[in-house]
């Protein structure tokens, strides 16, 4: 805010940890669900992995996910760290993509899997871009 308790001032802008924080409140969604059954939950639990598997599509590197996504109009904060996405001609992604993010997508995967997924398919989309990951990090000696 460039003026203090004014959120008419708010300047938003891409946040770094998209990935572990959008990981992070979906695992507390993917627990809600799991004790309350609500199918609300359930929605908006799927609509945040949806961004997950945007941040791994963004970059077109199987197995690399950015750290964040911006539209190619907005104004990247950092843009020796930008890059244009090879996959949606609109998107532009950040880069350097931290071993915290990593964490937070290979921690909520396996509770997408197991918990959320109620189908093979939905199963499968969690198992791919965990594999992917993890094998990316295996091949690149992370």
């Amino acid at each position: 805010m460039s003026s203090w308790g004014d959120s008419r001032t708010c300047n938003k802008g891409p946040d770094d940890n998209d990935g572990l924080c959008t990981s992070k409140y979906l695992s507390s969604q993917i627990f809600r669900y799991k004790v309350t059954q609500d199918p609300a939950v359930k929605t908006s639990a799927w609509a945040h992995f949806e961004a997950l598997e945007l941040l791994n599509k963004v970059t077109g590197i199987s197995g690399y996910p950015a750290r964040t996504i911006a539209k190619r109009t907005d104004t990247p904060p950092a843009p020796h760290k930008w890059y244009l996405s090879p996959v949606y001609p609109t998107l532009q992604y950040e880069g350097d993509t931290s071993s915290d993010e990593a964490v937070g997508h290979e921690y909520v995967y396996p509770l997408v899997h197991d918990i959320l997924a109620s189908n093979d398919d939905e199963r499968q989309r969690a198992y791919t871009l965990l594999f992917n990951i993890t094998n990316h990090i295996l091949t690149h000696d992370w």
